[in-house]
């Protein structure tokens, strides 16, 4: 059974249940059986009590109580980053006020990676893998100035700074790993699917130039360091490319985007809704996968998150990549 057919199967189930009670319900069971291994590894399993939220149900009157009850009673209180709320929302750009009119024009041309020159180290700062920066045509700019710059300069060492980098798309990794690996990469992505309890394996091979230089890559992460962002840590960690600097991450990097079952299909009008923007639905999204070891087993210990090879707070995970840096180049003088 694909990931489409189990949305389907969960959407149709979902509308064709009448009451408040039995939507709550529904959910619950969806959360318990989609998030119950993560929820015992995080100690989280008893943090809410379906007897107490159906006692609370009995104050829902409408779909938009029933929403902001949702996120109130069991979202918030469980706070696991994949599963959440996500409003449909179409901003009307027309009626945005001039102010952020201008910030938008600015957020639209203003490229989101970055990258510097120290000595002969080049220093890129990835402060997110989201596909609206993806897309921009000034972000493919910074990786083709990065490319020609590799290729003319003498360019010893990298450190790529993904602090406070919550994840995005995987289609970052073919801008970034060709560029600074001279070997092929394999983006490790197995999981058990929670809800036809079978294993799968996703994982690919990114290609790269095998001519490219052999460089010392360090990794700076931090405890924000989640999703997308924690896929592209374990990549480098599993195929040994660079020494990771920095907090332990926060996780969550296996398996594949996670679903999003529709709520209602009224348009939601309650808190969330701004002046220019109009939400044209409410999903809740959910993965619905679990990381797996060698052996096939559900195993978080091992593969939710990564501890680094160097570990120090974020505010130190620059300086202490630039002394190894400094300290190798003393080394290696004499």
């Amino acid at each position: 059974m694909n990931r489409e057919k189990i949305q389907e199967i969960l959407e149709n189930k979902y509308q064709s249940l009448t009451s408040y009670k039995d939507k709550i319900i529904f959910l619950y069971a969806l959360i318990m059986q989609s998030q119950g291994y993560y929820l015992e590894y995080s100690k989280k399993i008893g943090i809410i009590n379906l007897n107490d939220i159906i006692k609370k149900a009995n104050n829902i009157h409408n779909d938009n109580e029933f929403i902001d009850f949702i996120n109130t009673e069991i979202l918030d209180k469980l706070n696991l980053g994949h599963l959440k709320l996500k409003f449909n929302e179409k901003i009307a750009y027309d009626l945005l006020p001039e102010e952020l009119k201008i910030k938008k024009t600015e957020y639209d041309l203003k490229p989101n990676t970055s990258f510097q020159i120290e000595d002969h180290t080049m220093i890129i700062t990835i402060p997110s893998f989201s596909r609206k920066h993806f897309v921009k045509e000034s972000e493919k700019e910074v990786y083709k100035k990065i490319q020609i710059y590799l290729a003319n300069n003498e360019i010893d060492d990298i450190i790529i700074d993904i602090r406070g980098n919550t994840g995005g798309t995987d289609e970052y990794f073919d801008l970034i790993f060709p560029l600074i690996s001279n070997k092929d990469l394999t983006v490790n992505c197995s999981f058990k699917n929670l809800f036809t309890n079978q294993n799968e394996d996703h994982s690919y091979v990114i290609k790269t130039n095998h001519n490219n230089p052999k460089y010392n890559i360090y990794l700076l992460v931090d405890r924000n360091v989640f999703s997308t962002s924690e896929a592209f840590t374990k990549c480098c960690k599993d195929n040994n490319l660079a020494t990771i600097i920095g907090e332990p991450t926060r996780g969550e990097g296996y398996g594949l985007t996670p679903l999003a079952i529709t709520l209602t299909n009224k348009a939601y009008t309650g808190k969330y809704k701004k002046n220019y923007v109009q939400i044209q639905g409410v999903q809740i999204v959910f993965p619905i996968e679990a990381p797996i070891n060698e052996l096939g087993e559900i195993d978080y210990i091992n593969n939710y998150n990564t501890n680094p090879d160097i570990r120090c707070s974020k505010e130190e995970a620059l300086a202490v990549a630039l002394d190894i840096i400094n300290e190798n180049k003393i080394t290696n003088k004499y």
